[in-house]
């Protein structure tokens, strides 16, 4: 249902993104990960369904898989 999409464009996550990307280097972890991270952490989203590990290093955030 396309009503329920929001679609959030701030640059501002993109910054916090590279933030996070510092944090957790020497890590290999996707540049739009640590966006998806600071966007939640923004939100106070706590859970995540995914696959994806590179969640797991950020321990404000739970991997539901």
């Amino acid at each position: 249902m396309i009503n329920n999409i929001i679609i959030i464009y701030n640059i501002d996550y993109y910054i916090e993104g590279m933030k996070q990307l510092k944090l957790y280097y020497p890590k290999r972890i996707a540049f739009f990960d640590c966006v998806y991270m600071a966007l939640m952490e923004e939100l106070g989203i706590k859970e995540i369904a995914s696959f994806d590990e590179d969640f797991d290093l950020n321990k404000n955030i739970k991997r539901i898989f």
